[in-house]
């Protein structure tokens, strides 16, 4: 069963200190609370996180929005440093966001500007998620559904098998109206909780598709199911339990294209042979066979 956490920026993993803003607009001579009044007017803060206008446009027209009410001002660099202030990641959201990834797709779903690659890269983000979803590359932002479908589809998981966490209470009922599971923010602590249910509660897999992967001893190694997303044939540790499988192949759910680095068909019939050449200390190294049509 392929699963998928789709985790917010903004408010969950990544916060930013507020004494920035206030320095800016003290040093600039800006009235307090200018700058993100300016930046957030919803027209122009819609069309900045849809792709519509770049990062540097945003800024730029921020810059003249504030320059034409003070004139006086030093606005440039003060809204260059604010807006260009990259924040820091939440250290504790991070480690429950890490802890998932052995059990699930982590996809990050943000309403952002043209810079989000940038800013992932300079927080060291990017190696800690699997997929990344802007709104500025879709052109659409949450809490439309769409947004939250595409992340799911990226991930390669169904909607029944997501869990959406977001800080805002409107997302996360747009998660659920689609089908996921949704979690408004508030608190690591509450965070962890809500991970630990949604990883540890049973959940129906997907269809099967008559293989087997089975040791000597008619134990299970290996399940082939269908993605209802993709329609694509997995071949995954049965009910996501089977450890061994992770020690030797590092991955969570996979397809043999993703393994082997090839694109042709793999035969049931091969798979023992395959997974003993690919790794050959795994606990498949004497794997019997592969038992046909042996799931309904």
């Amino acid at each position: 069963m392929t699963r998928a956490l789709l985790v917010d920026l903004d408010g969950v993993l990544r916060r930013r200190d507020p004494r920035v803003v206030h320095g800016c607009e003290e040093e600039a001579g800006l009235p307090a609370g200018s700058i993100l009044a300016a930046a957030f007017e919803p027209n122009l803060l819609t069309a900045a996180v849809t792709g519509r206008i770049t990062q540097n446009q945003w800024e730029n027209a921020v810059i003249m929005e504030l320059s034409g009410r003070h004139p006086d001002a030093d606005t440039r660099p003060a809204v260059r440093r604010c807006l260009g202030d990259v924040g820091h990641l939440d250290p504790e959201v991070l480690a429950v966001v890490d802890a998932v990834r052995p059990h699930a797709t982590v996809c990050l779903v943000s309403n952002a500007t043209s810079r989000l690659h940038a800013d992932l890269e300079a927080l060291g983000l990017t190696d800690h998620v699997d997929h990344v979803v802007s709104s500025a590359d879709l052109g659409v932002t949450k809490p439309d559904p769409r947004v939250l479908v595409a992340a799911a589809r990226l991930s390669g998981a169904p909607p029944e098998h997501c869990l959406v966490v977001d800080d805002a209470a409107g997302v996360t009922a747009a998660a659920e109206d689609v089908g996921m599971t949704g979690h408004t923010f508030t608190a690591t602590t509450a965070l962890e909780q809500a991970v630990e249910h949604w990883l540890t509660r049973e959940a129906p897999g997907g269809r099967a598709t008559g293989a087997l992967c089975l040791d000597p001893d008619d134990r299970v190694l290996l399940v082939q199911r269908q993605d209802p997303v993709s329609g694509d044939l997995l071949w995954e540790p049965p009910g996501g339990q089977n450890d061994a499988v992770r020690r030797y192949l590092d991955v969570r759910w996979w397809t043999w294209n993703e393994v082997l680095g090839a694109r042709e068909r793999i035969e049931p019939a091969e798979l023992a042979s395959l997974l003993r050449a690919t790794a050959p200390s795994g606990p498949w190294r004497s794997a019997g066979r592969i038992a046909g049509d042996a799931l309904q």
